[in-house]
């Protein structure tokens, strides 16, 4: 499995006669030794291992709620290396750590020629983490939609719609997916979908870029993706009437925007990650 597919959660499209996905959020949190991490499952908060002279500390927090009746989710991911020798030189196995929050939903919709699902993602890169012995840093998004007859026959998947976020600094990412016009829509009675998002960081440093005793990198996106709207279009991009409301009590009928941390409707999900944050 590449490091930029989602570890921990398997996505399986569910064939007719099924159990439809039940809404929720399920969180994943892994560090140590790659592709043999340790996986609490919880948030982490200085987790320390140590390898000779050279001690790695992990932080990793996920966030998830429905926010202003949107699914909001939110990761973070950062490590530390530090070693009085100097940080080590090609490291074998890479040291990661990583968050992930996936959000599942069924949501009724009425039959149309296209949806387009409206998504916003924001993340925060530390500068230059390439050059201080890093091998990766990003955020990376994914989404899923299969839809169902009134029967729960399976009629369509979207496949893995997914976005991945590696560039330095604040960044604000709009997402769209329109479904192709000759998907078998007329049927249509629910669609189950699937949200998800890990923050990743990766220690290595065998470009030996890094000469120094501490070296630190972290990936913020507890600023939150979130799934805005649902909309039904006649296939010319003109938006049709339509109610999509999930299991959850989501609501996609409408776009809103999503405040940033800070503001009321944050509030649950900022203050608990500020504390956090706070600890480390």
């Amino acid at each position: 499995m590449t490091k930029e597919k989602l570890k921990g959660i398997t996505l399986l499209v569910v064939l007719a006669g099924a159990p439809a996905l039940q809404a929720g959020f399920i969180q994943t949190t892994c560090y140590g030794d790659y592709q043999n991490e340790t996986c609490p499952n919880v948030d982490i908060s200085s987790i320390i291992e140590t390898n000779g002279s050279t001690s790695f500390t992990f932080n990793g927090q996920s966030t998830g709620a429905l926010v202003g009746g949107k699914p909001t989710l939110g990761t973070y991911a950062g490590m530390t290396v530090d070693d009085p020798n100097g940080v080590p030189v090609v490291l074998l196995p890479f040291k990661s750590v990583y968050s992930n929050m996936t959000f599942t939903d069924t949501v009724s919709a009425a039959p149309a020629p296209a949806y387009a699902f409206d998504l916003s993602l924001h993340t925060i890169n530390s500068p230059g983490a390439y050059f201080k012995g890093f091998h990766d840093e990003y955020t990376s998004l994914a989404l899923i939609v299969n839809a169902y007859d009134s029967v729960h026959t399976f009629l369509w998947s979207s496949g893995s719609i997914s976005r991945l976020i590696r560039a330095d600094g604040d960044h604000t990412d709009p997402v769209v997916w329109v479904s192709p016009i000759g998907f078998p829509n007329a049927n249509i009675a629910t669609m189950e979908i699937s949200v998800s998002m890990t923050s990743q960081v990766f220690y290595s440093n065998f470009l030996n870029l890094a000469n120094s005793t501490h070296v630190s990198a972290f990936v913020d996106a507890l600023h939150t993706v979130s799934l805005q709207s649902i909309q039904a279009q006649n296939g010319f991009g003109g938006t049709l009437p339509g109610t999509f409301t999930g299991l959850s009590g989501a609501n996609y009928s409408t776009s809103s925007s999503v405040p940033e941390p800070g503001t009321c409707l944050l509030a649950a999900l900022g203050l608990a990650a500020v504390a956090w944050r706070r600890r480390r």
